[in-house]
């Protein structure tokens, strides 16, 4: 199996269902996003976008999630904070 593929299933892995519910959990406690009224907005996304939530979550994050991160904290555009959140929160499972 090439890096590639490896990569791409570790990916996946943490775009799961079961992770997305953590990264959702996270996202509230952490930053105060309100989940109810976040969770419409995925859902209108994934709606316009034709997606199904998992592939949804990650272009949402990737698109919309991401950037307010980084202004809040204060990080340069394009900065992977929500990958890099999204892998923290599945490695180490919500507390």
């Amino acid at each position: 199996m090439s890096d590639e593929s490896n990569g791409n299933s570790r990916l996946n892995s943490y775009y799961e269902q079961g992770n997305i519910n953590l990264v959702w959990r996270e996202l509230e406690s952490r930053f105060g996003f309100p989940r109810k009224q976040w969770s419409k907005r995925f859902k209108e996304y994934c709606e316009v976008k034709r997606l199904d939530p998992v592939n949804g979550f990650y272009y949402f994050g990737h698109d919309i999630i991401n950037p307010i991160l980084n202004e809040l904290l204060c990080r340069k555009f394009g900065y992977p904070t929500f990958q890099k959140l999204v892998e923290y929160v599945t490695k180490r499972g919500w507390k």
